[in-house]
């Protein structure tokens, strides 16, 4: 059974997979370049200051990747291609949250600033546990055999709504 069944209230979980896809596949874009530039500017420094950036880097290029297998995965209703972005988006997560206690720690909150940081590493990562089961519950209704295109569309007509189900073509018909 799914664990949720709406993302963001109004979308079914395979639109909201779709969109959690695309959110971190920009995501990691953002944090590769990011990390390059950190690199580029540290390439003469020590390796204490290089050797994490490069584990970043790795990272977030993992999580590029896999991002953009989720939403190969989503559109094409293979479960199987899920899997890859479950494991690598917990691993994120909690180093999100291993992020945010050194943040506490080391950096302090004696600025509005930090603060400001903390807050925004804390509504980011809840934000991205709630990605998570929202893909994770996408993942279910695939492997009960529900969650496709043709059960959102069968399901939107059995209720009366207008069926908005995104998907995508593999073939075009010439006239």
């Amino acid at each position: 059974m799914a664990i949720i069944t709406t993302c963001c209230c109004c979308f079914n979980i395979r639109t909201g997979s779709i969109i959690t896809g695309i959110y971190t596949t920009v995501l990691a874009g953002i944090y590769v370049l990011i990390t390059i530039s950190s690199l580029v500017a540290n390439s003469s420094s020590e390796a204490g200051v290089l050797i994490p950036l490069v584990i970043q880097l790795l990272l977030y290029v993992g999580l590029l990747i896999v991002s953009i297998i989720l939403i190969y995965a989503a559109l094409k209703d293979n479960g199987g291609l899920f899997i890859p972005w479950l494991v690598m988006m917990p691993i994120y997560i909690i180093l999100q949250l291993i992020s945010i206690i050194i943040l506490i720690f080391f950096v302090g909150i004696g600025s509005w600033v930090a603060v400001l940081n903390i807050i925004l590493f804390i509504l980011f990562t809840i934000f991205n546990i709630y990605c998570y089961l929202c893909v994770l519950s996408q993942y279910q209704e695939l492997r009960a055999g529900r969650g496709t295109v043709e059960y959102y569309r069968q399901l939107s007509a059995a209720q009366g709504r207008p069926v908005v189900v995104t998907t995508t073509t593999s073939s075009t018909q010439k006239a």
